[in-house]
């Protein structure tokens, strides 16, 4: 399934998943997003020279919420042998205010 097919399952996270891959893209930074992994889709991740940045969105929850989830299912382990320094973000977003409730990093 295409990332674009899959903005009918909930367009408002995918909205910002999107902003957020543009962003960065322009940037000049290495984006992908809805990255497989074996238990499951990181939304996001960014890589720099020296930095890998996963986030984790989630829409009228908390990003608390949204790093538990990085953790439960063991998304920084494909890079457990990467040199660059890993932070996991979690990100909520407000369906009522749309806009961002809050994040974290870990």
């Amino acid at each position: 399934m295409a990332f674009w097919d899959t903005l009918e399952k909930d367009p408002f996270e995918h909205y910002f998943q999107a902003v957020i891959y543009l962003v960065f893209t322009l940037l000049g930074k290495f984006a992908i997003c809805e990255m497989h992994t074996f238990s499951g889709r990181i939304d996001c991740k960014v890589e720099t020279k020296d930095y890998i940045y996963l986030f984790e969105f989630k829409r009228d929850d908390t990003a608390e919420s949204a790093l538990a989830q990085i953790d439960s299912k063991d998304y920084t382990l494909p890079f457990t042998a990467d040199s660059r320094k890993l932070f996991k973000i979690g990100v909520g977003f407000d369906s009522a205010s749309r806009k961002l409730a809050g994040w974290e990093v870990a």
